[in-house]
């Protein structure tokens, strides 16, 4: 099993992931979707949510767009990224869970940029 959150507006990807009100985490086993929670952040700042996601074991984030510093927060916290997506959440994890759209940001990139610096 493995969770993936979604940035979202209502039934869509939003289109910046530090603009969304409310997350969506898709619960997936055996390439089904099994549960789904919602998760708002109002209470929680845009450098801390990679950190409250790990400790949530979120393995993904799906999003429209993300900035550069965001994406190392992420990938310091081993969660990859899909991201330029505009669909409706749930669609965006189907077609994740049938490898329909891949990881945008891997985490394996950045820090091996960051180790030759």
């Amino acid at each position: 099993m493995y969770k993936i959150a979604v940035a979202c507006d209502h039934r869509y990807v939003h289109k910046h992931y530090s603009n969304c009100d409310m997350y969506k985490i898709f619960y997936v086993e055996n390439n089904r979707i099994t549960k789904i929670k919602k998760f708002k952040i109002k209470d929680i700042l845009q450098d801390e949510l990679p950190k409250v996601f790990s400790e949530n074991n979120i393995k993904y984030l799906i999003c429209g767009g993300i900035g550069d510093l965001a994406r190392k927060l992420f990938c310091d916290n081993n969660i990859e990224i899909i991201m330029d997506i505009s669909t409706k959440c749930r669609q965006a994890v189907l077609d994740f869970i049938n490898e329909k759209l891949t990881i945008s940001v891997l985490c394996s990139d950045i820090n091996e940029n960051k180790d030759n610096n």
